[in-house]
């Protein structure tokens, strides 16, 4: 009967993948004249969509709920996870105080698809709603996790030393005769990424997250990494050890090695296109050493995602398939069985399907039948939701009741998490700053032991102090701690913490932060000359969308790279710029004319001339499309008429005209017509009708 059900939820996801999905339109331009494409500003589309979007002095920063992306004008990058990943074809710029991306630049920041429409060009979603759905992940096999939602950027406190590049901190407790070591490695420039932490009687053991050393397309990760048998079938997904990538023209081939709680694996995987097919080899902890080969397929469809994989080992066999719909009702189903001995444990072999629904962008219910390996089968029910920077969860079933929440605001944060089953467990953390100071506690349970510290710490230049209390079995002990600067990059920690024997030990740490090198590209002069510039007072000059350090001087050279660059200049008030000029960089001197023209905005009415009663039965001022030479530029017009060009430097000489393709039937567009400097407006004139004449 319950493999009935998940091959009946299977079913259902085939019929939700025949629905159509019509697209939701968020932002809609003239397509300039080539090879130039249309920029748009960032920010309305961001708040469409339910993204938080926060204006830094160098950029901005969006946040789409799964976590801070940091946009900086004049860069290519975007700063993810404390990395920066090269994500546009063209820098971000800013204009008239907006910030504006290429437009295919802005589909793949916003995730949106970008359709063309003769001379316009639109962005939109793939559902037909106004915002961007965030999708569940697979169902969860007990304990269930909730339907992630929209997380605030959590307080984070100054660092104690300097690093642009990353920081190593190493600390050593003295217990008795025991020692205890800590180490921590974090990096988030250059060629190493992310964070680990190891702690134990060694110098390296069990290390709790992951370090990337190398670039995207070649690298070495170590700490904990991804289990190569994970998918359907295995859930448990992450192994300590390292693993190695190369990607090639021709696919990825991944090299690990590590150890989990099905014992230890080495494996190799090559990865080409959606397939990947892993040979591994299992051993140790009672796992039925033996080979196993992999192959699994992620199909990505307009309705959804289909994933299925076959395991294939020296003892045992498996297979698994799982799917998932887009949209804002979503079904997500997956089904697995194994035979013989396979390195399965606890949660592994999940078959179960869930239906959930986005009543809105920070709100989702759930509801579904899971089951797994020692977990039995059981309908659950969940819901998610956000209120300001508070989010709330909370899962129940037959056998379990899970409930969090958290919160995140710009001088605290926290977070709760109970489950009440076959065990209870619960655990808190916290902080929150006030007068250069941080409060912080973090206490946990389950089996009945409750641990945890709550401690106080200054957060300033020069020396801080730290102080609180550490609970462990019921016993009390004091914490007392000294950070000592010795130089803004290092810093030396002497304190008195609680050891594994109980007793009191003498914890001695040093703190580093490392930067990032300055970069040695070579600089080649432009010089920008811009006729009569005194008339407009300070003028100030752009270069790839970024001001540059010195306002304008005549016959002063600006010092680029090498390279395609683009040019413009700006008033100081704002009221004068030019238009944007590129120029090429290279090992002879460079110059650029800029022609500075007052910065307005067009707009006007297109109205029907002639008799009322001579106007067609549903004729419409809707849809006509308005040129302005000699930029090419065009813009369209309401169901009033009305058009705009947005505030922009155009020269006083400018024409428009009208798309004779786009005038209602019976209408005749007049000649070329001056901009005013108020209203531009246009009445159509009707077409003439041919007479006959006869010549005797």
């Amino acid at each position: 009967m319950k493999r009935a059900l998940a091959w009946i939820a299977a079913t259902a996801i085939c019929v939700l993948a025949t629905l159509p999905a019509a697209a939701a339109q968020i932002a809609y331009v003239p397509m300039p004249a080539a090879p130039r494409e249309p920029s748009v500003a960032i920010e309305p589309i961001a708040k469409q969509l339910g993204w938080t979007f926060k204006r830094t002095g160098d950029g901005a920063i969006l946040n789409d709920g799964t976590g801070p992306e940091a946009i900086r004008i004049g860069s290519r990058l975007v700063r993810e996870d404390g990395a920066d990943v090269a994500l546009f074809e063209g820098p971000a710029v800013e204009r008239n105080g907006h910030i504006e991306l290429a437009i295919s630049d802005a589909a793949t920041l916003f995730h949106l698809t970008v359709q063309r429409e003769g001379t316009h060009v639109a962005l939109v979603t793939e559902l037909s709603t106004d915002v961007q759905i965030r999708e569940v992940p697979r169902p969860a096999t007990p304990p269930p996790a909730p339907v992630p939602t929209a997380v605030p950027e959590a307080y984070s406190a100054p660092a104690i030393v300097q690093g642009d590049a990353g920081t190593l901190a190493v600390s050593v407790e003295f217990d008795g005769s025991s020692r205890v070591y800590q180490t921590s490695l974090a990096g988030s420039a250059g060629v190493v990424h992310g964070a680990v932490s190891s702690y134990g009687g060694d110098a390296v053991t069990n290390p709790v997250g992951v370090v990337t050393v190398g670039k995207a397309v070649r690298n070495v990760a170590f700490g904990t990494i991804n289990n190569p048998l994970a998918g359907s079938v295995i859930s448990n997904g992450s192994l300590t050890g390292a693993t190695a990538h190369l990607a090639t023209g021709e696919g990825a081939y991944d090299v690990s090695s590590g150890r989990s709680i099905d014992g230890n694996i080495a494996a190799v995987a090559h990865t080409q296109g959606n397939n990947t097919d892993t040979l591994a080899f299992v051993s140790g902890d009672g796992a039925f050493d033996q080979p196993i080969l992999r192959h699994s397929v992620i199909d990505q469809q307009r309705w959804g995602t289909l994933d299925y994989e076959t395991l294939v080992g020296g003892h045992g066999a498996g297979a698994g398939i799982h799917a998932r719909t887009s949209g804002k009702t979503f079904l997500d189903a997956i089904v697995s069985d194994a035979s013989g001995s396979l390195p399965l444990t606890a949660g592994d072999l999940p078959t179960g399907a869930v239906i959930g629904e986005h009543l809105s962008t920070v709100t989702t219910v759930t509801a579904g039948y899971i089951r797994s390996i020692a977990a039995p089968g059981s309908p659950t029910v969940g819901v998610t939701t956000r209120w300001n920077s508070l989010t709330l969860g909370a899962n129940v079933s037959e056998h379990w009741t899970n409930f969090t929440a958290s919160y995140a605001g710009p001088g605290a944060y926290g977070s709760f998490f109970t489950s009440a089953g076959a065990q209870h467990v619960f655990g808190a953390t916290g902080g929150f700053a006030f007068h250069r100071m941080l409060a912080e506690i973090d206490a946990s349970s389950s089996g009945g032991a409750t641990s945890g510290i709550a401690q106080i710490r200054t957060n300033h230049p020069g020396l801080n102090f730290a102080g609180g209390f550490d609970l462990n079995a019921g016993t009390i002990r004091p914490l007392v701690g000294l950070v000592v600067p010795l130089a803004p990059s290092l810093a030396f920690e002497v304190g008195v913490v609680a050891g594994p024997s109980g007793r009191p030990a003498l914890r001695l740490s040093m703190l580093a932060g490392f930067r990032q090198p300055k970069p040695r590209i070579a600089t080649f002069p432009v010089t920008v000359f811009v006729p009569d510039a005194t008339r407009y007072g300070a003028l100030r000059v752009f270069v790839d969308g970024v001001r540059t350090p010195q306002p304008y001087a005549a016959g002063t050279p600006i010092m680029v790279a090498a390279g395609r660059h683009t040019v413009y200049a700006e008033s100081a008030d704002r009221s004068y710029a030019s238009t944007t000029c590129d120029v090429v960089a290279t090992g002879t001197a460079a110059k650029v004319a800029l022609t500075m023209f007052p910065q307005r905005s067009i707009a006007g009415t297109i109205a029907f001339g002639g008799a009322t009663d001579a106007i067609p039965p549903g004729a419409s001022l809707e849809g006509i499309r308005v040129v302005l030479e000699p930029t090419g530029e065009s813009a369209t017009t309401d169901v009033n008429g009305h058009y705009v060009f947005a505030r922009a430097p155009y020269d006083p000489a400018s024409t428009i005209l009208l798309d004779p393709a786009t005038v209602p039937h019976g209408f005749e567009s007049p000649a070329a017509l001056p901009i005013a400097d108020g209203s531009t407006d246009v009445v159509l004139a009707p077409q003439r009708k041919v007479e006959h004449t006869t010549f005797r």
